[in-house]
């Protein structure tokens, strides 16, 4: 990884370097005044200084801080005015000097050579090409800037979803859940309740939908109720009369897609952290579809054995926050808090 970032680095000192070397080859008369003698090439330089400046300061500052954000107006008008100073001040530190008139230099006492040998319309043509060259070049670092960031973020955001993905479909079929569960049912079995068939039934569903229906990328909301409602159901199976849930749908799902197990983790959370068989556990979670919006409502008893902080409970929530913020962008608000006595989760998707 060191390696890697520093051939990175050196790479571009060394783009740099062929970068500021263009003025001795495009600046005219560069070589017939030398190297360091051109005025010419001496503003150049400066210019392709500053275009250096202006990419970094573009890639790392300007884009991620404002393009990123939508603050497109202040960004563009940054970038003019960056494009004036580009322009406009090497021109100031190194001014163009306009040559005298032929007869001038006839009778100067200083020998010909001294003065750049073309008229004054032919010095306002190098001005102008000299100008059109500037803006080409600050132009095609500006887009180049840019293309290399946002193809960087795009690589960067792809990796992120692709970390948040492995990381759910590794936590997919929670194995403390499933022991637990298996426990229960045999449990029934021991006590030849009739419950017993109708768990292990929910229990195959669940894990029928977990291992096939969730490898697409969006599935249907109803699909995704269901498995909910199977796993509140096991859960007051296994817990008994120790808790009251309070559990209601409102509003249609047919023909509505979301994300798989984008809800679980935090029913889940709910039942980690939310019951106590010593005291009265209460449990109410309500979700509320309409139109193209869901709304997600869940509440849970606070006991002193429950963790400080709801949001750092689990790796479930935290992966979940994390593909929320990659599959709904700027359409999800989540709002995760605690009082003195309840935990409470509210999330709003729009589809």
């Amino acid at each position: 990884m060191i390696k890697t970032k520093n051939f990175s680095v050196f790479l571009q000192v060394l783009g740099c370097i062929a970068f500021l070397l263009l003025p001795e080859l495009i600046s005219p008369n560069a070589f017939r005044h030398g190297f360091w003698r051109s005025p010419d090439f001496r503003r150049d330089l400066f210019v392709y200084v500053l275009m250096i400046v202006f990419f970094y300061l573009n890639y790392f500052y300007l884009i991620p801080r404002l393009y990123f954000k939508g603050k497109h107006v202040l960004f563009f008008s940054l970038i003019f005015i960056l494009f004036c100073i580009v322009i406009g001040l090497p021109s100031y530190v190194f001014p163009h000097v306009n040559p005298p008139h032929r007869s001038a230099m006839e009778e100067s006492p200083l020998p010909p050579d001294r003065f750049v040998r073309h008229e004054p319309e032919a010095f306002l043509d190098i001005l102008r090409m000299e100008t059109r060259h500037h803006v080409f070049v600050f132009l095609s670092v500006f887009f180049i800037s840019m293309v290399l960031r946002i193809n960087n973020r795009l690589k960067k955001t792809e990796q992120e979803k692709l970390n948040a993905e492995l990381s759910y479909l590794k936590a997919q079929i929670n194995p403390h859940f499933l022991f637990n569960t298996l426990n229960s049912i045999y449990s029934l079995a021991i006590a030849g309740s009739d419950k017993t068939a109708s768990a292990i039934v929910q229990l195959s569903g669940m894990i029928r939908y977990v291992i096939s229906d969730t490898q697409n990328d969006y599935i249907s909301l109803e699909k995704e109720l269901n498995y909910i409602k199977a796993f509140i159901d096991l859960q007051e199976i296994r817990f008994g009369d120790t808790i009251k849930v309070d559990f209601e749908i409102i509003g249609d799902s047919f023909g509505k897609k979301i994300a798989p197990l984008l809800l679980v983790p935090f029913i889940e959370n709910t039942f980690k952290h939310g019951i106590d068989p010593e005291e009265d556990s209460r449990i109410t979670i309500l979700i509320l579809i309409k139109d193209q919006e869901l709304e997600v409502a869940v509440r849970n008893t606070k006991f002193n054995k429950s963790v400080p902080k709801y949001a750092k409970s689990g790796m479930g929530i935290e992966n979940t926050t994390k593909r929320l913020q990659l599959l709904y962008p700027g359409k999800h608000l989540l709002n995760i808090k605690e009082t003195d006595d309840e935990f409470i989760v509210n999330l709003h998707i729009i589809f």
